[in-house]
């Protein structure tokens, strides 16, 4: 199956068998097809609409709103309900079947650098267990990451119709707005902006940039309804940012588009990867700024103070002043995949440190967590990761400008929303769902014949 037919929509042309196995074959392999397609759809279906209603009410817990819904939670997170605990194994299982039936397994390239990284990623954090104080936790999240991301990539190999998932993926994410209009229409604020259909406020402001990217990706294209839908996206989302009062979502969905279009012209133009443009960038930003620090210009805090109008980002700092002392004691292995904190009064933070660091969900900092899972070796492998992403996207955007400007766009998103937040390789957390989901389709679509 080449690009050309995946990019299609979906019809399948099949010559009659002589045997009745392979023509039953045949027939699973029809079936599996379009499941593999909605696989996808129905995974991100659940988190960005299903478990906000069913299960995101009343009291939650902030580990679970922060570091992966539908995850195993600490010992102490109070009643689980086995609901939850369904709907990832169950679309693991549609996608190996799919997989099986379609034979999409042998097309899987492990040779892909951002492949291998994820496989890597996966085996580090179960592993992980092994060293870490939470063992039965690390184990659990680890194979939760590993169902996780296993699920999408199988099921994007699957697949026949990217029309299908990408129509699914839109049908989602209107979905999605219209029961946050419904919301803030209806619901008042909390003390520190509105949640929307969500129990977090930051996470009403990331879908509110999802809203925003899927909106300016389907205005480009499709009939005078898809339009018409797309533009009162377009309108909506800046209404949520705002109503959100999540500042670092509704500067990073305004930039993030603008960086993805600089990056779309010298991906096809100049075939120059987005994986080289971002590195380049990567390296002199942190050039001038050390230049800077050691000629006495500014310090870290003096530029968040001038550029964002908090020192501190709201504590951050604090979290990684104290991430960095235990990054420092144990460098290269960390302490074992998401095993440092919000895990109450056993966790390193509640009796090494105080303040918010001791209750926070996160480090609010996807690079400085994955040193403190993993180490070193688990950093140098996200790094290999996120390399092959913009790649990939890269790849995608030379076949196809509007997709690999949404690609793009998530990418660098995500990227840069992982500085403040923990997003990438963080278990059952939705931005990294979106991410690899796009890697993927990058993937299989630029590597097709």
């Amino acid at each position: 199956m080449n690009a050309r037919t995946f990019l299609l929509p979906s019809h399948v042309v099949i010559a009659a068998s002589s045997s009745e196995a392979q023509a039953l074959q045949l027939a699973l392999a029809r079936l599996s097809s379009p499941v593999a397609s909605l696989i996808p759809v129905l995974m991100l279906g659940y988190v960005m609409i299903i478990w906000p209603l069913v299960f995101g009410g009343g009291d939650y817990s902030p580990i679970e709103v922060q570091a992966g819904w539908m995850a195993p939670l600490p010992p102490d997170a109070g009643e689980r309900s086995p609901l939850k605990m369904i709907a990832y194994p169950l679309l693991f299982v549609l996608a190996v079947i799919s997989s099986i039936f379609t034979g999409s397994y042998r097309r899987l390239p492990f040779d892909n650098p951002g492949i291998a990284a994820v496989v890597g990623v996966i085996a580090l954090a179960v592993a992980s267990a092994s060293w870490s104080l939470f063992p039965q936790f690390t184990f659990m999240r680890g194979a939760l990451l590993g169902i996780i991301s296993t699920t999408l990539i199988l099921s994007v190999y699957s697949a026949h119709s990217f029309r299908v998932m990408m129509l699914g993926l839109f049908a989602v994410v209107v979905v999605a707005m219209a029961l946050n209009l419904v919301s803030v229409a209806t619901q008042p604020p909390g003390p520190i902006g509105h949640t929307g259909i969500y129990p977090q406020k930051n996470v009403f402001g990331w879908v509110s940039g999802v809203i925003l990217f899927v909106g300016l990706y389907h205005l480009t294209f499709g009939g005078l309804l898809q339009r018409s839908i797309a533009l009162a996206m377009i309108v909506a989302a800046p209404v949520f940012l705002i109503l959100s009062q999540s500042k670092t979502s509704l500067g990073l969905s305004l930039l993030a588009p603008v960086v993805g279009l600089m990056l779309l012209y010298p991906a096809r133009r100049m075939l120059i990867s987005p994986a080289i443009v971002v590195s380049a960038g990567v390296l002199l930003a942190a050039l001038v700024y050390f230049i800077g620090e050691s000629a006495g210009l500014w310090t870290f805090k003096w530029l968040s103070q001038k550029l964002l109008g908090d020192p501190t980002l709201t504590g951050r700092t604090d979290l990684w002043d104290f991430a960095a002392t235990l990054i420092a004691a144990q460098p290269w292995l960390g302490y074992g995949y998401e095993a440092v904190w919000g895990l109450g009064y056993d966790g390193l933070p509640y009796r090494m440190t105080l303040g918010f660091a001791r209750v926070a969900p996160t480090g609010h900092n996807g690079y400085i967590d994955m040193l403190l899972h993993l180490g070193l070796f688990g950093f140098a492998l996200k790094v290999t990761f996120l390399l092959a992403a913009l790649t990939a996207a890269g790849r995608l955007a030379r076949r196809d400008a509007r997709l690999g400007w949404l690609s793009l766009t998530i990418v660098v998103f995500v990227l840069l929303h992982n500085n403040l937040e923990s997003d990438i390789f963080i278990s059952s957390n939705p931005l990294w769902m979106l991410m690899l989901l796009f890697f993927a389709i990058g993937l299989r679509v630029s590597s097709a014949r």
